[in-house]
């Protein structure tokens, strides 16, 4: 599944930011334990060499204030007379945080060679300052991810849409103007590097199609010319009436199958063409033509008389269309499913639609939808049935089945005959 670049945008941009102030908070706590580490062990040097040059070490000192407790006893006396509480226990020397009576203290002991030195710092003041300051950073923290997350999503949107809009302007290209192009007139210069190339690209096509359509005409010229000098001159024999009835019959034929190369030929260059300027509508029979289509494939070869079985509804269907489109359309689609089966073939006209069902494994083509593209279908009998149903705006329909292959045609401008 395709990702999308908005999404890919935002997960970067958020996350990426998550990690950096996940990084600097880390950080930042380091720092502070750090700094509490360093003042303390600072008070801690400070009160010793005060002491140790300026303290009175001939007697027991004590010291209470609001935050501090310091004692000293000297070599020889008994501690616990003169030790507050809170160092009683404490080895010498000692340095370390303990919890009294609910309260943190930092704690030092140091042996002097005249006795012991006790000293122990209140960090209430200073542990609820940390808890302050921890707070006011956890509540900055979150509102820089709420922040990360707008922002993230600002972006990505910004990021997105020039993408988008170029993606609206090749949607609006119009299909039915080959010169149509891409404006190079975007704010980013790689999407004007791809409209570049597009265009480019349009180029190649449209220069490809110019050489089809030159062929084309080329090869209309080339295929009608022989074609009408073939219907002249069997016109020319019929109007001098000097051939005989069995002569006639086949001169009668050779008539009626040019002028259906000719209908045919101008059909397939007008399917190939891809316009509707070419189209020749005329009202006719449908059941008629297919009864026609039947003769002809039975004088062709006498067995399909038994293969082909072909049923009409009691009131006739007329359509308003191309007839030569039509005929050829019914043409391929007949001889597909009697080149593609050897058993026989069922031709069901309704008022709506036409079944062709064969026996056997008839067409194998995977095209059940009338905007799939033609070129799916297998040979040319069908890809022409598809070009013709797409010029038509028929629908063509495939249901194929262990006891053969049933090819559906829904003709939408179908109308009964009135009476």
């Amino acid at each position: 599944m395709a990702r999308s670049i908005a999404q890919r945008t935002f997960r970067l941009f958020f996350f990426v930011n998550l990690l950096f102030l996940t990084t600097t908070l880390m950080f930042a706590w380091w720092a502070l334990e750090d700094l509490e580490e360093t003042m303390l062990q600072s008070d801690r040097e400070v009160e010793l060499d005060y002491f140790r040059e300026n303290g009175d070490k001939s007697t027991p000192q004590r010291t209470i204030t609001a935050q501090l407790v310091s004692a000293f006893v000297p070599t020889g006396l008994d501690e616990a007379d003169y030790l507050p509480v809170v160092f009683r226990g404490l080895p010498v020397p000692f340095q370390g945080e303990i919890e009294f009576l609910g309260k943190e203290y930092f704690v030092v002991t140091q042996d002097f060679e005249d006795g012991n030195y006790y000293l122990a710092k209140d960090l209430q003041l200073f542990e609820e300052r940390e808890d302050t300051l921890v707070l006011y950073v956890l509540t900055l923290a979150l509102l820089i991810c709420v922040a990360c997350f707008v922002l993230a999503s600002i972006f990505s949107k910004r990021i997105s849409a020039p993408v988008r809009k170029f993606a609206r302007a090749i949607t609006q290209l119009d299909e039915q103007d080959i010169n149509s192009r891409l404006q190079d007139n975007f704010v980013d210069a790689e999407l004007n590097e791809v409209a570049t190339a597009v265009n480019l690209y349009l180029d190649r096509i449209e220069s490809s199609m110019q050489r089809e359509k030159t062929m084309i005409n080329l090869a209309s010229h080339e295929l009608r010319t022989p074609v009408s000098v073939i219907l002249g001159a069997a016109r020319i024999i019929e109007s001098r009436q000097r051939v005989g009835a069995d002569d006639a019959k086949t001169l009668q034929r050779i008539i009626q199958a040019a002028e259906e190369m000719s209908a045919n030929i101008r059909t397939l260059l007008a399917l190939m063409r891809q316009g509707n300027e070419d189209m020749q509508l005329e009202n006719f029979s449908l059941g008629e033509l297919l009864e026609q289509l039947c003769q002809s494939y039975t004088m062709e070869n006498p067995a399909n008389a038994t293969r082909l079985h072909f049923s009409r509804p009691e009131q006739d269907v007329r359509l308003a269309a191309d007839k030569a489109l039509v005929r050829m359309l019914l043409h391929n689609l007949i001889s597909n499913a009697l080149s593609h089966t050897e058993g026989s073939v069922t031709i069901s006209l309704h008022p709506s639609h036409i079944d062709v069902r064969d026996q056997g494994g008839g067409a194998d083509i995977p095209l059940t939808q009338p905007s799939q593209d033609p070129k799916l279908a297998s040979g040319l009998g069908l890809y022409i049935v598809n070009l013709a149903c797409q010029k038509l705006g028929w629908r063509v329909e495939v249901t194929p089945s262990s006891a053969g292959t049933c090819i559906r045609v829904t003709f939408l401008a179908a109308s009964p005959d009135p009476e």
